[in-house]
């Protein structure tokens, strides 16, 4: 469900800290054929003051049963 990819993404970036994001959040969508996850935030700074917004994207088909075969 997209409600359990979101805490799992969630719980991933809080168990990495902010070494690797400060400030992530996710967004996770969901429709009966694809599931696709965004986690944007602010790259922790190389360069005193200088503030880079990061974003990576993810997406894969859904995984269905079907019994006719």
């Amino acid at each position: 469900s997209a409600g359990a990819g979101r805490a799992e993404a969630s719980a991933l970036l809080s168990r990495l800290g902010g070494s690797v994001l400060r400030s992530p959040q996710v967004s996770v969508t969901r429709t009966a054929e694809v599931a696709r996850v965004q986690v944007s935030g602010v790259a922790p700074a190389v360069v005193p003051f200088l503030r880079l917004p990061a974003t990576t994207v993810a997406y894969g088909p859904v995984e269905r049963f079907r019994g006719d075969r």
